[in-house]
């Protein structure tokens, strides 16, 4: 993963002197990456201890193996990219919009499979092609991705659920156990309802998933297996867009896999549920 992007997915939880050594990392990564440590903190008005424990928060072993991270993942070149991924503005014309929500887009998707970790993935296919039940939680957009993952389930004749109300939410967890799966989807991963329920579903036994976006936060922390995706968030709420396509290619992922897994049962129920609503065209 980026340098880049791992500063911006943290940004929001970084301290006040972390953000300004972030901005000019940002703004000067081929800079950034022949300078020392202490070049750095006089040029950001910090000492070298911050800068490395500002490098150890973003993952790496230390200041020198970040600035690896910036030559490697070409910082210029993301800077200049920059300009095109605008956020959408209340001047835009029609024509600005439709260019700049499909680049947003693009690029949600791009980064985020640059985040999927192989492991966790095969780990969470693997929990759900054996699961008894899967319930699915997640409020408001994410909640939204939740319905389209619940459905692709009910096609491939796989038990789900999907909750978007906090207290069906904890009614169904309170009656999950071993066996189950619980997936918690939050682009923060610090939605309170959405932690209440994998919280209780993770104390009855259950094995939780999260799909939240890159970086430590309390969702992810609490769960077993952690799918990531990649969008930061801008103005006019396209972040929450740029958020959702993300979150709908994890589950794309996810069903694809466990439709492998099961592939000649699957395609019998998927060419049943075509059939059945055959009659509803047009």
């Amino acid at each position: 993963m980026s340098c880049i992007l791992k500063i911006r997915e943290v940004y929001q939880e970084l301290t006040p002197t972390e953000q300004k050594i972030a901005n000019y990392v940002i703004e000067h990564g081929d800079q950034v990456s022949v300078l020392s440590a202490a070049e750095l903190g006089e040029l950001v008005k910090t000492s070298p201890p911050s800068i490395v424990r500002f490098a150890r928060k973003l993952g790496y072993a230390g200041f020198q193996e970040m600035k690896l991270g910036l030559v490697k993942d070409a910082a210029l070149q993301h800077k200049q990219q920059d300009k095109i991924y605008e956020a959408v503005s209340i001047h835009d014309s029609t024509k600005e919009i439709i260019y700049k929500i499909g680049k947003e887009n693009m690029k949600a998707i791009e980064e985020t499979m640059s985040v999927v970790d192989e492991t966790e993935m095969a780990k969470a296919i693997d929990a759900m092609t054996k699961a008894n039940h899967i319930n699915i939680y997640g409020v408001a957009a994410s909640g939204l991705v939740g319905l389209d993952l619940q459905y692709k389930l009910m096609r491939i004749n796989k038990k789900s659920s999907m909750y978007m109300d906090s207290h069906t939410q904890l009614a169904s967890a309170i009656h999950m156990g071993k066996g189950d799966v619980a997936v918690g989807i939050s682009h923060s991963g610090r939605t309170l309802e959405t932690y209440k329920a994998i919280e209780t579903a993770k104390k009855r036994g259950a094995t939780i998933i999260s799909i939240t976006k890159y970086g430590k936060n309390p969702i992810s922390d609490l769960a077993d297996i952690n799918l990531f995706t990649a969008s930061v968030e801008k103005n006019l709420r396209t972040g929450a867009i740029a958020s959702r396509i993300a979150q709908l290619s994890i589950v794309d992922i996810l069903f694809v896999g466990i439709a492998r897994n099961n592939f000649n049962e699957v395609s019998k129920y998927i060419q049943a549920t075509r059939e059945i609503v055959e009659d509803f065209k047009v």
